[in-house]
């Protein structure tokens, strides 16, 4: 009884303190963002034209609030930030919480069909290259892996719509519409994360199948399938499972490239377009935006292990 409250205090602990370490993540990112975007230059070189006079300038500057001191501006980001407010898009005149949900249905769409890519071609090609060891599927596998970390997304994604939409005509070049312009940019998004899951998938397993339990099932006389699926698949997938997490996030906020390349009209197409545009709300909203994600799905990704592994906690 004592050592169950003890378990259960250490892990509101652990939950507790991993949640204050994100909270102080994204403030910093809060001040990194804030910084950063005013380093490519004020709004009003771009949304004013050459004959805009001195006095134009500082009646827009105080109409967008630039016109008050660095400090000031922080402190209001930061308390319009505690209430969901990521204020008003310079450029749209449009709230930037309403343009990252539009965008963000986008992005969350292409991400699900490049993470279902990932999935179904890294882990079946994983598993059949460690129990097939340096046979031919297995020197193909290595193939994948290496050209799937090495190949720069741009790139890929040209390539694709030269052969796929171009030459052959099968596929749309770019847009949003049928399924089938789903293909290239979640091929192009997925293939650098195939080739991360293959790896681990495959090594997950050459670990699992030199165990001594798994050669008892075989010398027990149990089917091969039973043996891998039962026996070797289950316990491979522990940090296979861990690391689709990261993956998912990594497709949302990766998307940049894709995007820019096929014109997919998600975050990150809109983040390409504030930067541009030195829209400062829209920038940081959208880079807060993917922090967030990314500290939300690795702080269950943390409680998710500590649960497997009590050792964790300490």
């Amino acid at each position: 009884m004592l050592g169950s409250l003890n378990r259960a205090t250490q892990m509101r602990r652990y939950i507790i303190i991993r949640i204050l370490q994100a909270l102080l993540t994204l403030w910093v990112m809060t001040v990194a963002v804030f910084s950063m975007a005013r380093l490519t230059g004020s709004p009003l070189d771009v949304m004013l034209d050459e004959y805009a006079t001195p006095e134009d300038r500082a009646r827009f500057a105080k109409h967008i609030g630039l016109d008050k001191p660095v400090t000031v501006q922080y402190g209001l980001f930061l308390s319009n930030l505690i209430r969901a407010d990521l204020g008003e898009s310079l450029r749209n005149h449009r709230p930037v919480v309403q343009l990252i949900q539009e965008r963000s249905v986008a992005s969350l769409q292409l991400g699900l069909v490049a993470f279902a890519f990932c999935i179904v071609i890294a882990i079946p090609l994983g598993i059949y290259t460690a129990v097939r060891k340096d046979g031919l599927v297995d020197n193909i596998g290595k193939a994948i892996a290496m050209l799937g970390q090495s190949l720069p997304s741009f790139w890929l994604g040209i390539m694709l719509i030269m052969i796929f939409a171009v030459t052959l005509g099968v596929l749309p070049a770019s847009g949003r519409g049928s399924l089938k312009s789903y293909v290239l940019p979640a091929v192009t998004l997925g293939w650098h994360a195939v080739a991360g899951l293959l790896r681990l998938t495959r090594s997950a397993m050459l670990d699992v199948l030199d165990n001594e339990y798994v050669k008892l099932a075989r010398l027990k006389g149990l089917p091969e399938r039973v043996v891998l699926l039962k026996h070797c698949l289950k316990n491979a997938l522990i940090p296979v499972v861990t690391f689709l997490g990261l993956i998912f996030v990594h497709l949302l906020s990766g998307s940049i490239v894709s995007e820019t390349v096929f014109g997919w009209p998600g975050l990150g197409s809109l983040a390409i377009e504030s930067v541009r545009f030195r829209d400062y709300p829209v920038t940081q909203g959208v880079v807060l935006f993917f922090t967030a994600l990314f500290l939300i799905v690795n702080l269950l990704i943390d409680i998710f292990y500590a649960y497997l592994d009590p050792r964790i906690r300490y």
